[in-house]
């Protein structure tokens, strides 16, 4: 046997206390033990035969540590790169030259940044420049995940299928990408996804694959407060909600609207995008089928977000819910004349498959009088209150025909009548067809007793 202790690399930031190695006639035995690379610990042990390792293999490596410090480690890596000589531009990475046949690794505790990741175990092994870690589990951010990887050491390639449970998303959204207030709830998921890279630009550009994911008894940030949604663009451009926005608003500001039951979403990855198809959430007040994509590097977003609002909420809307095709035909006291003559430009066409696409209310909640509405999303998902570009009713051809007949027997307001309601119009109208009466009685009188005269003579 052979021993080397106390092993002192300053330049890399590692000490190591113990290396044995020992040789049979048949085998290679190597341990080291209580390595401390810049904080992080680790304890290994090779053994393979002679026989494998004239063919570049060997037999089983087992890997355990008490904590992994990734940011530390980085340190290494880049001392690394100075210490060792620089390869030609024109150079190709070179192949590792040994296989792992079997192994495992065990890691009690790895941390980056201010994520923690627990109890780490995976069978593991190494072909072709590639690690695979089969039946991997892990504990990440509180939640649990279990499935397998490979990696590609020389090209930094990432393939991952995986599943996990018992997440808490408003932490994993604060440790991850230190958001606050944007979704909260328990998640579970499953994933199939490849990337490549070092830098995380580059691992976003070149992300593929999907997941699938469901998130119970959560809440949903500024997109699931269904006030912001009024301050879409269209709306307050238009001279008349635009003085109206601000009233809609405190009727409904104490109406939770963002708690959803259930989310269930399905995201693809290609070329940097994230491709929504779709997300869709349940609650008591509001239901969502969230579609479109988002740019993962640059933040932007295109999206619709459709759904259905219980009939006592959307009823809270005033002089909005009032141009809704649906509530049009009713004839609503009250109705703005303009509001109303212009409803058509609020409401988009869909088709009977659409709008049974929508996701129905909470289970323990009826739908059958729900409205219908869709807000149209883009720009910089950081700034999200700006990405709420326009606000319509949602309603079929045949809603939409109704109430467009309903609008064309209503009075043409006058200049100066654009504020008033369609029964303040149409007691005007009356009033002056009354005040107009008596002269034409006069008129006609007058005719007659012409008509009598001439007829005489």
């Amino acid at each position: 046997n052979f021993y080397i202790r106390d092993l002192t690399m300053p330049e890399l930031f590692t000490n190591i206390r113990d290396i044995d190695i020992g040789i049979s006639s048949k085998d290679l035995k190597i341990g080291i033990k209580d390595v401390n690379a810049n904080g992080s610990d680790f304890n290994i042990d090779i053994l393979s035969s002679l026989k494998n390792l004239a063919e570049s293999k060997i037999s089983t490596v087992r890997v355990n540590s008490r904590l992994i410090n990734l940011d530390k480690l980085t340190e290494i890596t880049e001392a690394m790169t100075e210490i060792l000589p620089q390869q030609p531009a024109q150079a190709t990475n070179a192949d590792i030259p040994i296989e792992v046949l079997d192994g495992s690794i065990n890691l009690n505790r790895i941390k980056t940044g201010d994520m923690i990741v627990r109890n780490t175990t995976s069978k593991i092994s190494l072909a072709k420049n590639t690690l695979y870690l089969d039946n991997l589990k892990t504990h990440p951010i509180g939640g649990y995940v279990e499935g397998k990887a490979a990696v590609n050491i020389v090209t930094y390639e990432l393939m991952a299928k995986v599943q996990g449970r018992g997440f808490d998303m408003e932490k994993v959204l604060l440790v991850t990408m230190q958001m606050k207030d944007m979704l909260s709830g328990d998640m579970r998921f499953i994933a199939d996804i490849k990337l490549k890279g070092l830098e995380l630009e580059e691992q976003l550009k070149t992300l593929k694959g999907y997941v699938d994911f469901d998130i119970k008894d959560g809440q949903l940030g500024p997109f699931g407060k269904f006030e912001n949604f009024l301050m879409a663009e269209n709306l307050r451009e238009n001279a008349f909600f635009s003085s109206t926005i601000g009233s809609i608003i405190k009727n409904i500001v104490t109406i939770d609207t963002s708690h959803f039951n259930n989310m269930f979403g399905h995201l693809t990855f290609n070329d940097g995008f994230a491709q929504i198809s779709p997300i869709k959430t349940q609650g008591d007040v509001m239901s969502m089928y969230i579609a479109g994509k988002i740019g993962l590097v640059d933040n932007s977003a295109d999206m619709k977000t459709r759904g259905k609002l219980a009939s006592t909420f959307s009823d809270s809307l005033g002089p909005l819910a009032n141009i809704n095709p649906v509530n049009l035909v009713k004839n609503t006291p009250g109705l703005n004349i303009v509001a109303a003559k212009t409803f058509s430009i609020f409401c988009e066409q869909v088709s009977t498959e659409e709008m049974e696409a929508l996701p129905s209310l909470a289970e323990n909640k009826s739908d059958d009088s729900a409205t219908k509405f869709q807000i149209v999303l883009r720009g910089d998902t950081r700034k999200p209150l700006k990405m709420i570009k326009s606000f319509k009713w949602l309603a079929l051809d045949s809603e939409i025909e109704s109430a467009q007949n309903f609008v064309d027997t209503m009075p043409i307001p006058q200049t100066g009548e654009e504020n008033l309601s369609v029964e303040e119009i149409i007691q005007i109208r009356n009033l002056q067809k009354t005040q107009t009466r008596p002269a034409e009685t006069v008129d006609k009188k007058q005719s007659k007793s012409l008509f009598k005269k001439i007829f005489r003579k």
